[in-house]
């Protein structure tokens, strides 16, 4: 039986590839949750709770104008 050496660095790749994966898949249902909690609180207006007049003011001052953008890919 002949034994299979696998070098260090390609020990180091699959780990990595694999820690890349997970943090992916972790991101995209992150977003994923961001994205229907933004959609809630645009539909229901409960930003006006907050005190802001509009959803796109939420949005710039609290989570950034980037999450508007991936709740209107969201909902395409």
């Amino acid at each position: 039986m002949s034994e299979i050496t696998v070098s260090e660095q390609h020990k180091q790749a699959i780990e990595l590839h694999q820690k890349i994966i997970v943090s992916a898949n972790l991101a995209q249902q992150n977003i994923w949750d961001m994205c229907n909690g933004l959609k809630t609180m645009r539909d229901n207006k409960l930003y006006k709770e907050l005190g802001y007049q509009n959803f796109e003011d939420y949005c710039e001052n609290e989570v950034g104008t980037v999450s508007y953008t991936h709740l209107r890919a969201h909902e395409t």
